[in-house]
């Protein structure tokens, strides 16, 4: 009877926990690779649902987490890591555009050292998921609506690889751009 009651509780506790993993609201972006190519997700997550994913690391000496859905950009600043290096640095953009670094960051998804998301198949238009390693493969992730194919100085015009988060040649802080 106790070992009843106990397989039970342990599969109400795993139901519980699947129910959390996929109960979280879901946000769309633009994944860059360091090979140059980018790719706009739907979610974070699978075809079941939507999964939480959450950077860790040091903000100074200070343990810091931040969710995913509460920030505007990442860049993995260390593209030597492959996926079997799990810290590394990170920089962070908030959704009030402030910049910091955070370092011994670790990228937290169910998936393990990588991030599973769901996007939208340009020949069938259905959805689908597939898994990337985020320091191995990723350079950089865009959190919102469509971030743009390249980024542009609005001082000068002129514009550049959507990798780059400044102007080389002046500094300036680029903004996201659409094809001419």
């Amino acid at each position: 009877m106790n070992r009843k009651i106990l397989v039970v509780s342990l599969l109400l506790l795993l139901a519980a926990t699947i129910h959390t993993a996929y109960g979280q609201e879901g946000f769309k972006g633009t994944i860059f690779f360091r090979n140059g190519d980018s790719v706009e997700f739907d979610h974070v997550g699978d075809l079941k649902g939507v999964q939480e994913a959450k950077i860790y690391g040091k903000l100074g000496s200070q343990e810091v987490y931040y969710l995913l859905k509460d920030l505007k950009q990442i860049v993995f600043s260390d593209p030597d890591k492959t996926y079997y290096d799990l810290k590394g640095t990170l920089i962070l953009i908030n959704k009030q555009g402030e910049r910091f670094t955070i370092s011994e960051s670790s990228f937290y998804a169910p998936s393990g050292g990588g991030i599973k998301y769901v996007y939208q198949d340009p020949v069938t238009r259905g959805l689908k998921e597939t898994f990337a390693f985020v320091r191995k493969n990723i350079s950089h992730i865009v959190i919102g609506e469509k971030a743009g194919d390249i980024k542009r100085n609005p001082k000068t015009g002129e514009y550049f690889p959507a990798m780059y988060l400044y102007d080389p040649f002046t500094g300036d802080e680029l903004e996201w751009a659409k094809r001419q």
